[in-house]
């Protein structure tokens, strides 16, 4: 039987316990690291996410009490409310839409829309986008409908992609049967 002189040595290596602290915390820092920075962006987006639903349902609730008739400086003011409700680091965008039910017709009618920037207001022919969104109405009953879109751009790219967070919110007009626009 031939003698291996490394056996022992090897032994040796193998019942040592020196350095295993090292070795793991090779293997689960990393791991570690990746997790928290995964949980700070998951937060992060819902945070925009909510930021993004408050401050559209704080811009209805506005819209929904005005007396006055409104006009385009005034739908532009609470697009700069919701830039600055979220924090938005990007130009955010905004439309707002008065809907009136027409009962004869059995239909909705978009009374007035207006869109910050490049938005293009919603017509009656192009409300079927987000009719099915809308409550059903009683004959002459009108909504304000406002859609927010904020571009989010995460902290850290890996896990999550750049969103263009979207929220539609409808509220019934409160102190007057409809909301007028001037122009």
């Amino acid at each position: 039987m031939t003698s291996f002189p490394f056996l022992p040595r090897l032994r040796r290596f193998r019942d040592a316990e020196d350095g295993v602290i090292a070795v793991e915390a090779v293997v689960v820092i990393p791991f570690l690291v990746w997790s928290f920075l995964a949980l700070f962006a998951l937060t992060d987006v819902y945070r925009s996410q909510h930021a993004n639903t408050t401050s559209s349902y704080t811009i209805v609730d506005a819209l929904s009490r005005e007396t006055e008739a409104v006009n385009a400086a005034y739908i532009e003011g609470l697009n700069n409310l919701h830039t600055q409700m979220t924090r938005a680091r990007a130009a955010t965008k905004m439309r707002a839409t008065h809907v009136w039910f027409d009962g004869g017709d059995n239909q909705l009618e978009v009374r007035w829309s207006y869109g910050t920037g490049e938005l293009p207001a919603l017509t009656t022919a192009t409300l079927s986008e987000i009719s099915a969104r809308i409550p059903t109405l009683s004959n002459g009953e009108s909504v304000i409908v406002v859609e927010t879109w904020m571009p989010y751009s995460p902290i850290v790219d890996y896990l999550v992609e750049d969103l263009n967070i979207y929220k539609l919110v409808v509220s019934r007009p409160r102190y007057a049967p409809t909301i007028a626009w001037a122009n």
